[in-house]
């Protein structure tokens, strides 16, 4: 937590942090108790490997929504996460809408 009380996924959930990655530079200043340390969004905490959710889960092979982005993207852009294997909730529109072709669906990250 850093001086807030805000924990790991409230960085994801504020877009501070995405798929490993650190968005926001200010974020790892030590005042916020470096969470490119802490949390597995934001570069650091503990690596689990993507499908560790569902035991020797894979993704669909060519999978790509109509957009042409495929797992690995959802990841990178922070839209599903391989720590909980779940769409991120600002995200959760991407279930519902056509264009995105079911990621939760095919694959890991976000769900399958």
């Amino acid at each position: 937590m850093d001086q807030f009380g805000h924990g790991c996924k409230d960085y994801i959930k504020d877009g501070h942090c995405a798929g490993g990655h650190v968005l926001h530079d200010w974020i790892t200043e030590a005042e916020f108790r470096f969470p490119h340390h802490n949390c597995c969004a934001c570069g650091g905490g503990i690596q689990k490997q993507a499908g560790e959710c569902t035991p020797n889960c894979q993704d669909t092979p060519y999978w790509k929504d109509s957009f042409g982005h495929g797992c690995d993207g959802y990841v990178r852009d922070g839209k599903c996460t391989a720590e909980d294997c779940e769409v991120v909730h600002e995200h959760g529109y991407i279930k519902e809408k056509y264009e995105f072709k079911q990621p939760h669906l095919n694959c890991c990250a976000c769900g399958k």
